[in-house]
């Protein structure tokens, strides 16, 4: 008996029919290479698996039915996804096709499943065999059958005997989201985006529009003659009676104030705020006539001697110096017609 024996790359035969032992230890070396091959190559089969199953076998003309197919290999493999648009030619029509998606098995083990909707629409059994899935590596590729399934059509029973009906409608098939969130989003986006527009155009308006002025009509003015009011003034002292008190202070002190405030308003003299020196020296004396000058010379020179002397007058004295009030005032008033006067809102406020 020869044997080849292989020595880098050359090889020789060697001849073992004299040798018993060499014989049984080169029977002995190939077998352990069989039984090599025959492990690696279950434990390669057992890895390195292709399925396809089908929820049944059994399909009524239209009918729906779900095919899986899944393939499990080494993580270094990588699979090759059948073309089921060529496999399923006049076979069977795809309905929706799934992606394929992946899950670890074990450290070294993956699995790709992928799920197909298919529908029968012929009346031949239909057969997907010879089915071969190749598992690439970097320089290698193996290929690993699938196993055959067989698809038999449901015959109609059709009673020949009764009307003809019409055609079944199409069958409704529910949308998934994936299919209806485009839609949703657009239309949230659509309302959003008029919201938006709407906002703006309110906004432009706004800050756009003018204000209209406000006009605030004016409360027409009354020009009150400075006499009108003094006289006003001194005839409440005298209803009133004023003019009979003990406190001649305050007596004196309200008389002189009403004569200093017509002096103001007749003159334009700040008399409130100057002393009784001070008035009788001022321009407008020039203009009022000797006796009637004279009056208020005597109603000052008198409030002074109550106000600084503290003395007191008597009730007559008081009676006089109302008198001698109403003299001047009446006496140096402006003639009806001049505009001299004092307007009714500053009358209000004082």
């Amino acid at each position: 008996m020869r044997y080849i024996l292989h020595n880098g790359l050359s090889c020789s035969w060697v001849a073992t029919d004299n040798c018993p032992l060499l014989q049984q230890g080169v029977k002995r070396l190939f077998g352990l290479i069989i039984l090599f091959t025959c492990l690696s190559s279950i434990h390669s089969q057992s890895l390195d698996i292709a399925e396809l199953k089908i929820d049944t076998n059994y399909l009524k003309l239209g009918q729906q039915t779900v095919l899986k197919f899944s393939v499990t290999c080494n993580k270094d493999r990588k699979p090759v996804i059948p073309d089921w648009k060529e496999i399923l030619k006049d076979k069977l029509e795809i309905i929706s096709l799934g992606n394929a998606d992946t899950v670890s098995l074990t450290d070294s083990q993956i699995k790709i499943r992928q799920e197909l909707v298919v529908a029968k629409f012929n009346e031949d059994t239909s057969v997907i065999d010879s089915l071969v899935v190749p598992l690439y590596k970097k320089r290698d590729t193996l290929f690993i059958p699938c196993n055959d399934l067989t698809i038999y059509p449901i015959p109609e029973n059709v009673d020949m005997s009764k009307d003809f009906r019409d055609i079944k409608s199409p069958e409704d098939i529910p949308y998934s989201w994936q299919e209806i969130l485009p839609y949703i989003l657009l239309f949230v986006a659509v309302i959003v985006l008029g919201l938006l527009t709407w906002l703006m155009v309110v906004l432009i308006k706004k800050y756009r529009k003018k204000k209209a002025p406000i006009i605030i009509a004016e409360e027409p003015k009354v020009i009150i003659p400075a006499d009108t009011i003094a006289l006003e003034k001194l005839n409440r002292l005298k209803t009133e009676e004023k003019w009979f008190t003990t406190d001649s202070k305050t007596y004196i002190t309200e008389l002189t104030d009403i004569l200093r405030e017509y002096i103001f308003n007749r003159w334009e003299f700040d008399a409130r705020e100057s002393t009784s020196e001070e008035i009788l020296a001022a321009d407008f004396i020039l203009k009022v006539d000797h006796i009637h000058l004279q009056n208020l010379k005597d109603i000052l020179s008198t409030a002074d001697f109550v106000k600084f002397a503290k003395a007191n007058t008597s009730t007559d004295e008081n009676k006089s110096m109302l008198d001698k009030a109403f003299k001047f005032v009446e006496t140096t008033a402006l003639p009806p017609g001049e505009d001299q006067g004092v307007d009714n809102n500053r009358v209000n406020n004082e």
